[in-house]
């Protein structure tokens, strides 16, 4: 009798619903054929970093304060780049920006979170996870915190809900960062969770406000 590993199809299965949102319509315009290849070694090994980082570090309460979120955000920037360059090495591209992988990790934390959500003890890991961003969120975000706020968040007019597969990172003196609208966005999810009770994290601001 054939004999299966549940875990891993589990896994399989949001990585890929997760690499679908991440690609979605117009929000990569690369090759998306080979992104559902299971025996492509680049394809494995994205999903093996990204089991690594949610498995290893956020189930095992690495970033389970607040207070973790600096470290939290450096893990998350490491291995958006670590994405973004085995993707577009395969592709000979760019297409594959942050903002790809930005939906990538952030719908698969998202999926997990579901898994957990009756357990308190694995729900509060999350706490310091990214909200997805996504042109629902934005506007959402856009609306509620940033519009009024310019002098706290930098000036943005229309451009802070442009398209997020074009986000690209931040680049300074060859170092690559998370991108100024990004962590905006982020900030102000925070200050929006600040002032909603009951809501203790970015996914399960997404999960309140997606519409």
């Amino acid at each position: 009798m054939e004999k299966f590993d549940s875990k891993q199809l589990v896994f399989d299965f949001i990585f890929v619903m997760a690499m679908r949102d991440a690609v979605m319509q117009k929000a990569y315009n690369g090759e998306k054929a080979w992104l559902w290849d299971l025996s492509k070694d680049e394809y494995m090994y994205v999903r093996n970093e990204i089991w690594k980082f949610i498995d290893n570090q956020i189930l095992r309460g690495k970033f389970d304060h607040q207070k973790k979120q600096e470290d939290y955000d450096k893990e998350f920037l490491r291995l958006a780049i670590d994405i973004c360059n085995t993707i577009n090495k395969v592709e000979n591209s760019k297409e594959f920006t942050f903002g790809n992988a930005q939906k990538l990790i952030n719908m698969m934390c998202k999926y997990f979170y579901i898994l957990v959500y009756n357990d308190e003890s694995l729900r509060k890991h999350f706490v310091c996870c990214h909200c997805p961003m996504d042109s629902i969120m934005l506007d959402i975000v856009w609306r509620k915190r940033v519009k009024d706020r310019k002098d706290q968040y930098g000036i943005f007019g229309k451009d802070f809900k442009d398209s997020w597969g074009n986000e690209d990172f931040l680049e300074e003196n060859g170092i690559k960062n998370i991108p100024k609208r990004y962590a905006i966005f982020q900030k102000a999810v925070r200050d929006l969770i600040a002032d909603k009770s009951g809501i203790e994290n970015g996914i399960e601001f997404d999960y309140s406000e997606w519409e």
